[in-house]
């Protein structure tokens, strides 16, 4: 969803991970993990958008053993920064404080280039 008039865009996902045969513990493994998530973009300057969002997942085991058979939920704050030459860098931090699952945060860094049109007007 572009808000344009707010230089942001909003977006969601929602999904199945079909687990396959597990090695370890593999009488607890569930057969499936549900997930989802909200993020939201906005857009400070041509090159530099802000962004921030939460996602979260159904447990992968049924068990009560430790935090493994917790649901997640983890919150990211972070950018992207796209360069003239069609090269985006991506950096972000994911925080997971709500759930014992996951680490207490975890660092993001990326680096991508768009395929295609997108690119080749870059390098104009």
């Amino acid at each position: 969803l572009s808000l344009r008039w707010l230089h942001a865009s909003v977006s969601a996902n929602l999904g199945v991970v079909i687990l396959g045969d597990a090695e370890v513990m593999a009488e607890y493994q569930r057969p499936s993990v549900l997930f989802a998530g909200v993020q939201l973009g906005i857009q400070l300057s041509r090159r530099f958008t802000l962004f921030g969002g939460v996602q979260g997942s159904t447990p992968y085991y049924d068990t009560d053993v430790g935090a493994i058979g917790d649901n997640t939920v983890q919150l990211s704050l972070g950018g992207n920064y796209r360069m003239d030459s069609g090269w985006d860098l991506r950096f972000g931090i994911v925080e997971d404080g709500i759930s014992r699952v996951m680490p207490d945060f975890a660092l993001h860094f990326e680096v991508s280039r768009s395929m295609g049109r997108a690119s080749a007007e870059a390098e104009r």
